[in-house]
């Protein structure tokens, strides 16, 4: 009976223990991770690499899920330390705090004393510097060595933001275990067996390789282990495109834009690209004028290497006739984490382009200055002896002087609503209404003989009623050379040239024809000469016998 119960009690305990077993999970070792990739979010490039200073999306795929994940990365670039693994038990104190078992690097960075040599002092208990505590080292640790001094070096010494960082998730708990504030909790999600740690490092952190470890429900095996690059942060902007050139028709409101659909030939535009390494948040203004314009692709955060095309409109008021630059400023913000513990150093980076915005009818050009604006042509085509009417729009605020003189040409006269004005031409002006001159030119200078044209020109001199503003602009005119016939015309030489010319061109004709003559004539006398040699080697060929046929042939 009493044998029986046991049996009875212990059937009871091994049900108890797997039905526990069943329903806590045990981790007797880590689990798998199948990958692991580091992405700016928003880009699609991924791979094994984080820019200082910028937030990355850290995302590890594990064969099953798992309680806590915890990620370590320490840089491996500074050669004044080594991290070697010990192969005897050694005892330390490092922060206060006692430490015994089978410790990794992520746990505990120290350092051993070193002997001239390199090599470790075989002991089996030594004491760091401040002597607060002990730590047991057992073998299979991996420790920090300062390989330059050979000193005593503590944690917080070795361990700092700019080569040490440890994240973790632990029960829905994403944490920067530094407490610098480098992780977004709110952005950091699970998905199935994919665990997001959305974090970064602060702009300093020292650039080049670094080691990546993975530890899942935190065991002592390591799950994963890698190294990643870590890159100094950099910000640029690339611009690429011409100035702009706007014409607004005079007292007339008009939009304007660069983007043409149907005619992509006179269609302009620029480009940007992030020549940088951080997501910056993007924006083009204007200095003047900023309400009247607009952008395309203007606005929102702009990733490394992409690139943009950027068009431009522009609304025009009714404006009096006048020319103006607007300087475009294109502009980048770097999107850099910032904590208590650090301020960002990276300049924000900017480009720029002119916008020329000309208020004239169409084929003008713009001279102006405090006061005065004149609209004139500003070159013209043109033939000898061609009389030209040169149109001048005239407006401002102060009533000018204009005097005009030529050269090359000749100046006939200059009128004001069909009444011809003596120089200094006195003008009234407003900027309301344009005040029209017409300047009466005759291209009476040819260009010289053997020249196709020549430039002649039309200067201006402008100076305001107050003698306080002047000056001055041209109209250049291209004066196309008279032809062939019109020169000799002029000569009174044209139609004996005329002659001759034909004449040089039968005798040169006839002399061609001579010439193909005589050589026919020379080829037949050769065909007939060698007809004869052939003939007569033949007949000696045939001895007396052509003798006696030849004298029989006479008798």
């Amino acid at each position: 009976m009493m044998s029986e119960l046991v049996v009875k009690r212990s059937m009871a305990v091994i049900l108890s223990l797997i039905f526990i077993m069943s329903i806590v999970p045990t981790f007797a070792e880590a689990q798998v991770v199948d990958s692991v990739d580091i992405r700016i979010p928003g880009r699609d490039q991924g791979g094994m690499k984080i820019v200082a200073g910028v937030l990355h999306n850290l995302s590890v795929e594990l064969n099953s899920p798992v309680n806590s994940v915890d990620i370590y990365a320490h840089s491996v670039e500074n050669l004044d330390y080594q991290i070697i693994n010990v192969t005897e038990s050694l005892v330390g104190v490092i922060d206060d705090t006692t430490y015994s078992g089978n410790l990794k690097f992520k746990d505990i960075v120290g350092e051993a004393v070193l002997e001239s040599n390199g090599n470790l002092i075989p002991a089996t208990e030594y004491t760091i510097t401040n002597e607060t505590g002990q730590i047991s080292i057992l073998p299979s640790t991996y420790i920090a060595l300062n390989l330059d001094q050979g000193l005593n070096i503590s944690y917080s010494t070795l361990r700092n933001m700019t080569n040490y960082y440890h994240w973790s998730y632990n029960n829905s708990v994403w944490t920067d275990n530094l407490g610098l504030d480098l992780i977004n909790t709110g952005l950091s999600e699970i998905y199935g067996n994919t665990y997001c740690f959305y974090i970064g490092m602060i702009g300093n952190a020292t650039p080049g390789h670094w080691s990546l470890s993975i530890i899942t429900d935190g065991q002592t095996d390591q799950a994963w282990d890698g190294t990643l690059q870590v890159e100094a942060p950099v910000s640029g902007i690339a611009f690429s495109g011409p100035n702009f050139y706007f014409n607004v028709p005079p007292f007339e409101t008009d939009s304007i834009n660069t983007y043409v659909p149907d005619n992509p030939r006179n269609t302009t535009y620029f480009t940007t690209t992030n020549s940088g390494n951080v997501p910056m948040d993007f924006q083009i203004t204007y200095d003047d004028f900023n309400d009247r314009f607009s952008t395309t692709n203007s606005t929102g955060v702009t990733y490394p290497f992409e690139k943009r095309t950027h068009h431009i409109s522009f609304q025009a008021d009714a404006w009096s006739p006048r020319e103006f630059k607007v300087k475009g400023r294109i502009h980048g913000e770097p999107k850099m984490l910032v904590n208590p513990s650090m301020i960002s150093f990276i300049l924000a980076p900017e480009s720029a382009f002119n916008v020329i915005v000309t208020v004239a009818r169409p084929g003008f050009e713009i001279f102006q200055m405090p006061g005065l604006v004149v609209q004139y042509n500003e070159r013209i085509l043109a033939n000898y002896n061609d009389e030209l009417a040169l149109d001048l729009y005239i407006t401002g605020t102060k009533n000018s002087h204009l005097s005009t003189e030529g050269d090359k040409l000749t100046l006939l006269n200059i009128q004001q609503d069909g009444i011809i004005m003596s120089q200094p031409v006195y003008i009234q002006v407003s900027e309301e209404t344009e005040t029209h001159l017409i300047v009466n030119v005759n291209c009476s200078i040819a260009p010289p003989r053997g020249k196709l044209s020549m430039m002649a020109y039309v200067n201006f001199v402008a100076e305001t009623d107050d003698f306080v503003s002047s000056g001055n602009f041209t109209t250049t005119i291209v004066v196309k050379a008279k032809s062939f016939l019109e020169e000799e015309e002029d000569t009174g030489l044209g139609s004996m040239n005329i002659l001759a010319i034909i004449l040089i061109i039968a005798g040169i004709a006839l002399a061609f024809l001579s010439m193909a003559y005589y050589k026919r004539k020379e080829e037949k006398e050769r065909k007939i000469k060698e007809e004869k040699e052939k003939a007569e080697k033949k007949n000696k060929k045939g001895g007396s016998g052509y003798k006696r046929r030849k004298k029989k042939k006479w008798v």
